[in-house]
């Protein structure tokens, strides 16, 4: 049986920054969802609740990511597809944001690539 990943990203390493946060009295996080923090993005690594504070994955070195249905080689830019919730290395509106490189290639088929994050100037807002 093939693993699938459902989380958008998924942690693949010990060397990363996060950033502290914290939610107010309506919103929640799922673990590994996306999530805007100022002028960038990082993802959270577990469920937080309402009026919690959390760290988010800000820049790390190994990211597993769901992707986009297409092949992707690794050095290749990728680029973070709000409107459907992955990376994929096309940007057809030429103005997704830049979110990291995809470090081993992936066939169009998978589910998920291994990439590098880096949500540092990247605000989805």
């Amino acid at each position: 049986m093939a693993y699938t990943q459902t989380a958008e990203f998924e942690l693949a390493c010990k060397n990363y920054i996060d950033m502290q946060d914290s939610t107010d009295a309506s919103t929640t996080y799922s673990e590994g969802e996306l999530v805007a923090l100022q002028d960038c993005v990082g993802f959270v690594l577990s469920d937080v609740a309402v009026s919690s504070k959390f760290a988010a994955v800000l820049v790390a070195d190994r990211v597993s990511a769901l992707k986009a249905t297409e092949a992707m080689a690794a050095g290749q830019i990728l680029y973070w597809d709000n409107s459907n919730s992955v990376v994929t290395v096309t940007d057809t509106t030429a103005g997704l944001p830049t979110i990291g490189y995809v470090l081993e290639d992936a066939a169009s088929g998978d589910n998920a690539v291994i990439m590098t994050f880096d949500g540092r100037n990247t605000d989805l807002t």
